[in-house]
Formats: C-alpha cells, structure tokens, sequence
C-alpha cells in the first residue's frame, strides 16, 4: 500500500511538471525542470529531480548528458542499461525529426535554404562527419550521402569513392558539408586542403562544386559565402 502511495505521488507530480511546461514553454523552465522532464519518459514510476541534479552536476549541462556514451551514463548512479539507451536516442530522435521536416527531396534555392539543409544534417552529430549533397539542375537533393567520418576533429576522403558517388547521381552540382563537433565552425589547414581537392575533382568532371560548409557550436562556416572559393585560383 505504501508503495501505491508513493508511485500515486510521483504520477501526480509529473502530470503538474507536465502541466507547467505546456503552460510556460520548456524553453522557459530552469535546467533542472527540463532534464527532470526528459528523464520521466526514460525512466518509469520514480522521482527523476535528484537524477536530474546529479546528471547536471556530473556532466555540466542537458546536451552533454544527452551526448553522453550511455556506458559512461550506467556508471553514474547506477543508471540501467534500457534508460541510458533511450537517454542517448534523444539527439538522434530531433535529428531525424528535423531532417524529416526538410523533406525527402527538398529544392534548394537559395543560401539559406543550404544552410538549413546542413544544420539539420550536421548539428547534432558528436564526431566529425562529411556529407555530399548532390543536386539537380534546378537545386533539387537528387542524394545526401556521408562520405567521410572519424574522430571528434578529422576526416579523410576517399577521391575513388568521392568519384564514382558524384557520378553516379547525375549531379550538376555539389555541396560539401561536414561537421565541427563542440568546437568553433572556422576551417583548418586541412579543412581547406580537402575542399581544394574535392573541388579539383569535380573541375575534372564538368560538375560545379557550389560551397563547402561548416557546422560548429557557434555558427555555420561558408567558403563561398566569405570568399575563401573566390577567385578560382586561390585554391589551386
């Protein structure tokens, strides 16, 4: 019976955390308040403010728990290994949401309709990733395919793969887009290499290599947009 009581309490008190948010906007509510929120879907009939305060005094903040390798989040409080799977799907389950919002085969227009594009590709990723977006001659994603990944700072690109990819799709042009996990979206020395050779490539083929970005924590980096592609022999 007293169990009862007690998993009564904490159903009540979600329903009124519920409540305030809906009310207030999750936007509105304090760090706490919101991964207490996000934990209640994870993890079932328990008081999930004490978790909450420890995950966020442990991790510093709602994104690095939720970025976090579920291993690392079941040696912290014991958390179950079910709870912290789920815990780490969430990035996963906005990204799809987001890219899932764009459409399947979204026009691309303008600069800013790339720049979406990307963010909803790349923001959420925790590794570095790149991506080719093969478009039509009227801007249409014929493919978005991830052609490189590695470690939370670099990437390799295959030229072979890179070739038979872009030719495969029929593509008259091509946006290069990769990613900076928890850093600055400013390109390296070696971002600005691989754009060089995968423009190069492209020349060779007679398709147009539109932009190269770059997703970071504070912002997305265009190398058409600040110049770094123009004129054409700066990267040759």
């Amino acid at each position: 019976m007293e169990q009862k009581k007690k998993e009564n309490v904490h159903k009540h008190h979600r329903q009124r955390l519920l409540e305030n948010i809906w009310q207030v906007g999750i936007e509105n509510i304090d760090e706490v308040k919101a991964l207490e929120f996000i934990l209640t879907y994870v993890v079932p009939m328990k008081d999930t403010n004490v978790l909450a305060h420890e995950l966020l005094n442990e991790f510093g903040s709602i994104s690095a728990v939720l970025d976090a390798d579920y291993r690392n989040l079941m040696n912290f409080c014991n958390i179950k290994e079910r709870t912290a799977k789920l815990l780490t799907l969430f990035p996963h389950i906005f990204a799809r949401y987001k890219k899932d919002k764009i459409g399947k085969r979204p026009v691309l227009k303008t600069f800013g309709d790339i720049v979406d594009y990307v963010k909803a590709l790349l923001e959420d990723k925790t590794t570095e990733e790149l991506y080719l977006i093969c478009l039509s001659p009227k801007g249409e994603v014929i493919s978005s395919k991830r052609l490189a990944s590695g470690s939370a700072s670099h990437v390799e690109v295959s030229s072979k793969e890179l070739t038979s990819y872009v030719l495969g799709t029929n593509a008259t042009s091509v946006v290069m887009a990769h990613c900076h996990p928890k850093s600055t979206c400013s390109p390296s020395t070696a971002d600005l290499a691989t754009t060089k050779k995968v423009r190069n490539i492209l020349d060779i083929y007679g398709i147009k290599f539109l932009d190269h970005l770059i997703v970071g924590d504070d912002g997305v980096y265009s190398f058409t947009y600040l110049k770094i592609l123009e004129p054409r022999n700066e990267l040759q």
